[in-house]
């Protein structure tokens, strides 16, 4: 009689784990069809420790597991292996139609993602070519296009943007040794200038001297013209007046050797109103801002120009 029981309760407890086992195929069967892959790996598991030895169940838990992993290939940007993961999918028999959908749909997601990594890269490999050829301005250009576009490349920009810093100060570095080299080359003239014309008989005093305003005018127009390609910004002027002051002494100088004594102080006279009337309108000029500032310095290497020019035509050699 007990081994009667014994039978009837060993098969009961068969009947009932084959059962169990269905059960949990049948329910990862429909999660699989619904695309509940997560939910469908869990389950097949399940039947998995009810028959261990089911061939189909393992089949789908390995196919199961390959998507998991290719998920992880994608996340991890492996795109080379995620292509060949996705085929091998594709090609795996126990595959159904949901899963075969999703992957399709994933392997050209990951393709159009590959494609666009190429696209960075190129694009990386163009904006530090055109740094290394200090094009800092279209170098900038293209990293903000690159910025516009996409979160991912941060380590990379950040490399970007220290090597456009780099450049940017080597650049700087080049312009500045070439304007010394320009304004060594330009006082190089100059003093040759200056050196040949004192080393000329100057008989002439207003032929001298007038040279020597339009030497001092032309090397003024000249860096004018080297700084400012356009409108010359105040206060340019102003910081020569000081020459201008300089050489329109040395006029009067001369002017009070060679002028008779009468001629000299009628001269002075009138030379003393114009100071007065010169130094009068600086001083009625406002201070505020700075540009009005440097306009008023303007208005006085202006006056003192003209006035070193209208000596030497009028009174010299006179």
């Amino acid at each position: 009689m007990k081994r009667i029981f014994l039978i009837f309760a060993i098969i009961f407890v068969l009947v009932g784990c084959n059962s169990a086992f269905k059960d949990s195929v049948t329910e990862a069967e429909a999660a699989l069809e619904n695309g509940d892959f997560e939910n469908a790996l869990k389950l097949f598991n399940v039947a998995l420790e009810e028959k261990p030895d089911s061939p189909e169940v393992k089949d789908r838990i390995a196919l199961l597991d390959d998507y998991a992993t290719l998920q992880e290939k994608m996340e991890n940007a492996e795109w080379t292996e995620a292509v060949d993961l996705a085929n091998d999918i594709l090609k795996n028999d126990a595959i159904v139609p949901s899963l075969q959908t999703e992957v399709e749909e994933l392997l050209t997601t990951i393709k159009e993602e590959e494609e666009k990594e190429k696209q960075m890269a190129s694009d990386l490999k163009k904006i530090e070519e055109l740094i290394a050829n200090d094009d800092v301005e279209k170098a900038n250009s293209k990293i903000s296009e690159l910025e516009s576009k996409t979160n991912a490349l941060d380590r990379e920009l950040d490399d970007l943007h220290n090597q456009l810093e780099v450049a940017e100060k080597r650049i700087a570095e080049k312009e500045r040794k070439e304007k010394e080299r320009k304004e060594k080359e330009a006082e190089k003239k100059r003093l040759e200038a200056e050196a040949k014309q004192q080393a000329i008989e100057a008989n002439n005093l207003k032929e001298k001297y007038m040279q020597k305003a339009d030497n001092l005018d032309d090397r003024i127009m000249s860096k004018a013209k080297e700084l400012f390609e356009q409108d010359v910004q105040p206060g340019f002027y102003g910081q020569y007046h000081r020459e201008w002051d300089d050489l329109l002494n040395e006029v009067w100088g001369e002017l009070k050797k060679t002028m008779p004594t009468n001629a000299f102080e009628q001269l002075k006279s009138e030379q003393n109103d114009w100071i007065k009337n010169k130094e009068q309108t600086f001083a009625e000029m406002p201070d505020e801002p700075a540009s009005a500032r440097a306009a008023g310095v303007d208005y006085l290497a202006a006056e003192t120009k003209s006035r070193t020019y209208y000596l030497i035509e009028n009174y010299m050699n006179e």
